[in-house]
Formats: structure tokens, C-alpha cells, sequence
């Protein structure tokens, strides 16, 4: 198919092409997709596959990325599937496992944007894999509703190096991890993701974001709602955590446990707002003694904004630093003077906002 002729978009560039192009064939979405796809592996540059139809949008079949694959919905940011469809198109994923999978060593220069995707608790937009890399990659303005997630799985995180995430998101109903991504040198920095599940489809110990050993990037622009279960998952590597709202839904629907937690790692957690959190922590099965819980590695807490759920005291930890971890805590918000817990190997440097105690 390498010689084949396209239609283009009107006013769009050659490099766009719609996949109801007469020249694709098939007669479902599935079977056109694996036309344009075929198509545009084969060309020298990648074009953009727009699904161009103001529709839903219907896709049971895994693909393997290839490098410079690039899929766009409608020419805008896509909201989530209301029933309003305030939305140019949807995508229903029924596929089990990733939309999209990691089948080389490398793959370089994967873009997805303005996607409203509809999954179930078996699916996610991109699969993880133990060795396999995901490089100079964007994700830009999506939504995905009911999937299990995004990238990565709870078993499995997506390997990446120098990819982004950003524009504006809207993620909810996660049924399993919505991101769980290792790598290094990439930033994850929308301008606004609203990030969420109900209690009733997440477990007291699940998280909805989990870095795992992902070093030298920045996770910004987070509006993250962890009722029940827990928000975020530092394990390894090292990260900037800053400028996210990172909460129970509210003071009545807390979080059970930590709203972060670090396992390992060195990582910087600034100007974030973190309200409503460990109202049950034996529920989620682990150890968890603070809204922050370092259970080991050297972290950076500056600036936290805190407000705390009236199923819990001003003595519950704000942060708490576990055997042998190394924590800075300064300038810390609240309406009390909150405390910084630590066992006795622990080493604490703090500032007058908080109290340090020790276990």
C-alpha cells in the first residue's frame, strides 16, 4: 500500500488523513484502522490518522506501536463521554489489555491527542512491558473514562524516556492504576488533569498514579481525587512533585491512608494542596502513618497547603518519615500547627509550621 493516494482534510496538510478515506478499506472501524495503520508504517514520514467523523468510534483490536505512530480525535480537547456529548467524537476501547502495545526495544516519536476514550476494566489506552522503551512520545489533550487506565498497569509500568503528557485531561472511573510509568527525562505536566475513581471501583490500597523508578521529571497540574484509595506512588528514581491539588473528595469522603507514598528514591514534593486524608489507614493493608509516608529515600516537603478531614486529629501526621529516610519540611499551611512524625533512625530537618515528633 505504499503507493497509495489519500484523501486530505480540508485545510489540513497532506501529513493529516482522515480514516474515512474512500481509500482505506474495511467495513469496520477495526478493519479500516489496520488499513491506515499498514499505510502509514510504510510511508518514509508519518502521517497523523485523524478520525474525522463526528461519531463513536468502536476498536476490539490490539495494535503494536511503530515509531512516529500518531492518532488524533476531533481538532479540540476532548471532554469525557457525557451523555450531553460535549465532544466531537468518542472512542470505545473493547479490547483486553492495552489499545496499543510495546513491541520493539524502542519506539520513538508516538503522538496521541484530542482522544475522548471509553473503556472498560480490562483495556488502557498504551500497555506496559518489563524491558521495552517508549521514547520522545506526546499525549495531549484526552479524556478516558471507565478503563482500567492510561499507561501502564498496576503489574506493569510503561517504560519511557523524554515523553510528555500534557494539555488539558480529564481521567475517571480508573478501575485498576490510571499511570504507572518508569523511565527518566520526561515530563508529565498538563495543564489540568482531572484525575479520579469512585470508591466502589478502586480497592482501599490502590493508587491512581504511581512513579516507579521515574527519574529526573516533573508531575504538575494534577486536580487528583483519591477517595477511599490513595493518590500517588513514589517508589524509586526521582521526581518533582509540584503545584497539584492532591485530596479525598472531601472531608466526609476522605482518603483511607496516605495521599503519598514514598518507597525509596529521591524526590521534591512543593506547593502542593494536600486536604482530607488518613481517615482509615488500616483499610488499605499497609503501614501508612502520615498524609505523606516516607517509608524510605531522601525527600523535600516545602510549601504544602493542608486541611485535614474531621475523621482524624491534629496528632495524625501530616508527614511521616520512616527508618533511616532523610526529610526537609518547611512552610507548611494549616489552620494548626500540624506534625511531622519520625521513627528514631530517621533524619528530619524542619521549620517552625510544623512539630517533629518521635515514634
Amino acid at each position: 500500500m505504499a503507493d497509495i493516494t489519500v484523501e486530505v482534510l480540508p485545510g489540513r496538510p497532506a501529513w493529516s488523513v482522515p480514516l474515512s478515506s474512500s481509500r482505506f478499506t474495511g467495513t469496520t472501524d477495526d478493519a479500516r484502522l489496520t488499513s491506515a495503520l499498514t499505510w502509514a508504517a510504510s510511508q518514509t514520514y508519518k502521517p497523523t490518522i485523524v478520525l474525522d467523523e463526528m461519531r463513536t468510534y468502536t476498536f476490539s483490536q490490539t495494535r503494536n506501536l511503530f515509531s512516529g505512530l500518531s492518532i488524533s480525535g476531533a481538532t479540540r480537547p476532548q471532554d469525557q463521554a457525557r451523555s450531553s456529548k460535549p465532544i466531537g467524537n468518542q472512542v470505545n476501547l473493547r479490547m483486553s489489555g492495552g489499545w496499543f502495545n510495546l513491541a520493539q526495544s524502542q519506539t520513538f516519536g508516538c503522538a496521541f491527542t484530542n482522544l475522548s476514550l471509553d473503556g472498560t476494566a480490562s483495556n488502557r489506552l498504551v500497555a506496559g512491558h518489563a524491558s521495552n522503551v517508549l521514547w520522545t512520545s506526546v499525549f495531549r489533550d484526552i479524556s478516558c473514562q471507565n478503563a482500567a487506565g492510561v499507561l501502564g498497569s498496576s503489574s506493569t509500568k510503561l517504560l519511557n524516556t523524554a515523553c510528555t503528557i500534557d494539555g488539558w485531561w480529564n481521567v475517571n472511573n480508573v478501575q485498576d492504576r490510571a499511570f504507572n510509568v518508569g523511565g527518566s527525562d520526561s515530563f508529565f505536566k498538563p495543564s489540568q488533569m482531572l484525575l479520579d475513581s469512585p470508591p466502589e471501583l478502586m480497592p482501599d490500597n490502590g493508587f491512581l498514579l504511581s512513579y516507579s523508578s521515574q527519574s529526573k521529571g516533573e508531575l504538575s497540574g494534577l486536580y487528583l481525587t483519591a477517595e477511599g484509595h490513595s493518590g500517588v506512588l513514589l517508589s524509586g528514581g526521582s521526581a518533582i512533585v509540584t503545584r497539584n491539588v492532591i485530596e479525598g473528595r472531601n472531608s466526609g469522603a476522605p482518603c483511607n491512608g496516605a495521599l503519598i507514598r514514598v518507597a525509596g528514591g529521591m524526590h521534591t514534593i512543593r506547593d502542593n494542596f494536600l486536604n482530607y486524608a488518613m481517615a482509615n489507614p488500616s483499610t488499605t493493608g499497609r503501614d501508612d502513618q502520615g498524609v505523606i509516608h516516607v517509608a524510605s529515600g531522601n525527600v523535600v516537603v516545602d510549601g504544602v497547603q493542608y486541611d485535614r478531614t474531621s475523621a482524624v486529629t491534629d496528632s495524625t501526621p501530616l508527614v511521616y518519615a520512616g527508618a533511616g529516610s532523610r526529610v526537609r519540611v518547611s512552610n507548611v499551611q494549616a489552620d494548626f500547627t500540624p506534625v511531622v512524625k519520625k521513627h528514631a533512625t530517621a533524619t528530619v530537618v524542619a521549620d517552625s509550621s510544623v512539630q517533629v515528633v518521635t515514634a
